[in-house]
């Protein structure tokens, strides 16, 4: 079965510079996933090896979630790697939450270019828990006003380790969002974990809320959740994700395949919700 990987770090120099390609702190972590593993490929930090990976694992498209990294062009560093590599990879725009301006500009210089399929958007950097910021803080509303404008699609990590404290996950802030930008489409990574039961019911009142649990389907408390609402009440908005490098793509996939989704869900989730999400061809 076909699959789009809605959340896939490739090993470029601002990744392969962060936590998630230490071995010895993605090991750590990524067993807490049922007691997943990083991807060999990761391991290598070798993009070809993350290519047969995913040819592998019948993935035919990862998106890239640019994240902030310092003293490096994030979206110039991808624009170069979609050069190469844009028939495997779309690319969500890089925002800093400290410079709006910055961010607005780079919005509007990338998302015209081939391979750039919206904006992502990472309330918990730079620096967890010191410039963090709430979903909701109006300070981002202008990145969230431009994005609707242009029909951008944002992608948000949003669940996990909190920032600024355990109440920046609280669906009500996102519903604070979805009011003001009623036609602006969210996708939150992490899947709003662990307020999985109350996000799934926010997701059946805003139609533009969509939900990633990536990694966080795997075995994790309440993870049950999100299958059920694939299976039964809102089928077009959960969606697959691998969190790689954390996990190798093979495990997260052989997993989904197996969680319990129905036959009718299960291509949804892995491949047609995504490419609806992102405006990519369904015809796989």
């Amino acid at each position: 079965m076909y699959a789009i990987d809605m959340r896939c770090r490739p090993p470029l120099d601002s990744t392969l510079d962060s936590r998630m390609y230490d071995m010895d702190y993605a090991s750590a972590f990524a067993y807490k996933f049922g007691g997943s593993y990083p991807a060999l490929s990761a391991q290598k930090r070798s993009v070809a090896s993350l290519l047969q990976e995913m040819e592998n694992t019948k993935i035919v498209m990862a998106v890239y979630e640019i994240g902030y990294a310092p003293n490096i062009d994030v979206n110039a560093e991808a624009y170069d790697f979609l050069q190469i590599h844009g028939d495997h990879f779309v690319a969500m725009i890089g925002t800093n939450i400290t410079d709006i301006p910055a961010s607005l500009q780079a919005i509007k210089q990338y998302h015209s270019l081939a391979h750039f399929a919206g904006v992502n958007i990472d309330p918990g950097t730079p620096l967890l828990g010191v410039y963090s910021k709430y979903i909701d803080d109006e300070t981002l509303f202008p990145i969230y006003q431009l994005c609707q404008d242009l029909k951008l699609p944002v992608t948000v990590a949003f669940g996990g380790y909190a920032y600024p404290d355990i109440t920046a996950y609280l669906p009500v802030r996102i519903e604070n969002v979805t009011r003001v930008f009623p036609n602006l489409r969210l996708c939150f990574c992490h899947g709003v974990w662990p307020y999985t039961t109350q996000i799934c019911g926010l997701a059946l009142q805003y139609q533009n809320v969509y939900l990633c649990p990536d990694s966080y389907l795997m075995l994790m408390p309440s993870y049950q959740d999100y299958i059920i609402a694939a299976n039964y009440f809102i089928p077009e908005q959960i969606l697959f994700g691998t969190s790689y490098p954390f996990h190798a793509q093979q495990n997260v996939y052989a997993f989904y395949l197996k969680a319990g989704f129905t036959d009718e869900a299960l291509p949804k989730v892995m491949y047609e919700n995504a490419a609806c999400f992102l405006n990519l061809s369904t015809s796989k």
